[in-house]
C-alpha cells in the first residue's frame, strides 16, 4: 500500500503504523504523486530493515563474548582434582586409616591358612588385603561425594602420549640413580652396603613365584598402590595444604616410610621415585604414567633379584 497522507488507522487505536507498509513500493509513491496533482507532496520514505538497532546490537554482545568471554566476573578457572573443604579432606584420609588396617589383618590371616609354615605367605597377603579394602574405601568415598574417578587420575585420556612419558622419565631416572651410585661408590664404597638389606627384605617378604603369578602380583599391588597413595592421598592432601608443593613431598615421604622394611637406601630410593611418580601425576592429571613407571620398576627389581640371587629359595 502507499501512503499518500492520509492515515487509514483506527484513529482509536495504539498501534502505531507498520513501517513496512508505509514503504510497499516507493516508485509507486512517486507515481501517485504526478498523477494526483502539482502542489501536494507525496513522502517517499527510505527503505531500511525492521529492528535492525536490536540486530546490530546483539551482534555487538556477541561478538565481545565470543572476543573476551562471558560478560560479568570471570570465574573461576576448573580444576581436575576435587575441591573440598579442609575438613571433609582430613576425614576422609582418617577413614582411610582403619580400611588399611583391616585389609591387614585379614591379609594375615588369609596368607596364613594358605601357607601356614612360610611366613612370607602372610606378609605378601597383608598386602594385598590392605589394597583390597583401601581400594573398596577409597571406591565408597567417591560415590558417596559423586566424584568421578578422573578426581583422581582414573582416566585414559592421552593413553599413548602418557605411557612413553613414563617410559623416558624411568629411563632418566634410572641414568641419575645409577650415576649418583657410582659417585656414592667412589667417595666411600660402605654408603653402599644397605643393598645386601634391601635384598634379603625383599626376599623375606616375598616367596618365589612363577613369573606369570609375579606380573600379575605386581599388577595389583601397583594398582591399589598408586590408586591409594597418588590418586587418592595426593588429592586430599593437596585439599588440607591448599597447595601441590606441600602435598607433593609429604605424600612422597609417606610412601618412603611405607617401605622402612627395605632398609634405609630403599626408602631413599623409593621415596625419589614416588616423587618422580607424584610429579608425573599433577603434571599428567593421569594415573597412567605412574602405574606403568611404578609397574615396570618392581618386574625390572624382581627380575633382577630372581636372576643374581642365590638365597631367594
Amino acid at each position: 500500500m502507499c501512503n499518500d497522507g492520509d492515515d487509514d488507522r483506527d484513529p482509536r487505536s495504539d498501534v502505531p503504523p507498520d513501517p513496512v507498509r508505509q514503504i510497499d513500493d516507493p516508485v509507486s509513491c512517486v507515481a501517485a504523486a504526478g498523477a494526483t496533482g502539482a502542489g501536494r507532496s507525496v513522502p517517499v520514505p527510505m527503505a531500511r530493515p525492521v529492528g535492525l538497532p536490536g540486530v546490530m546490537t546483539g551482534g555487538a554482545v556477541l561478538a565481545m563474548e565470543y572476543a573476551a568471554g562471558p560478560l560479568g566476573p570471570s570465574p573461576e578457572p576448573p580444576t581436575w582434582y576435587p575441591r573440598m573443604s579442609v575438613l571433609r579432606a582430613i576425614v576422609e584420609l582418617l577413614l582411610l586409616l582403619p580400611a588399611l588396617v583391616v585389609g591387614a589383618f585379614g591379609g594375615y590371616l588369609v596368607g596364613a591358612m594358605i601357607q601356614p609354615g612360610d611366613a612370607r605367605w602372610p606378609l605378601m597377603a597383608t598386602n594385598l588385603g590392605m589394597g583390597v579394602v583401601s581400594l573398596a574405601a577409597v571406591v565408597i568415598m567417591l560415590l558417596v561425594a559423586r566424584q568421578g574417578g578422573g578426581s583422581i587420575g582414573w582416566t585414559a585420556r592421552r593413553l599413548g602420549h602418557n605411557v612413553l612419558i613414563a617410559l623416558g622419565a624411568l629411563l632418566g631416572f634410572y641414568v641419575v640413580l645409577y650415576s649418583g651410585i657410582l659417585a656414592a661408590y667412589v667417595v666411600s664404597p660402605r654408603l653402599l652396603d644397605g643393598a645386601p638389606a634391601a635384598q634379603r627384605a625383599i626376599e623375606q617378604a616375598l616367596p618365589p613365584l612363577p613369573m606369570v603369578q609375579v606380573v600379575v602380583l605386581m599388577i595389583a599391588t601397583v594398582l591399589w598402590e598408586e590408586v591409594v597413595f597418588r590418586g587418592f592421598l595426593l588429592t586430599r592432601m593437596r585439599a588440607v595444604f591448599r597447595s601441590w608443593w606441600l602435598a607433593v613431598p609429604i605424600g612422597s615421604l609417606l610412601f618412603a616410610v611405607a617401605h622402612y622394611y627395605e632398609g634405609v637406601l630403599a626408602m631413599v630410593v623409593i621415596g625419589l621415585l614416588a616423587l618422580l611418580m607424584s610429579i608425573l601425576f599433577v603434571w599428567r592429571r593421569s594415573l597412567v604414567p605412574c602405574l606403568v613407571l611404578h609397574w615396570l620398576h618392581n618386574i625390572g627389581a624382581l627380575l633382577l633379584l630372581k636372576t643374581v640371587s642365590t638365597t631367594w629359595r
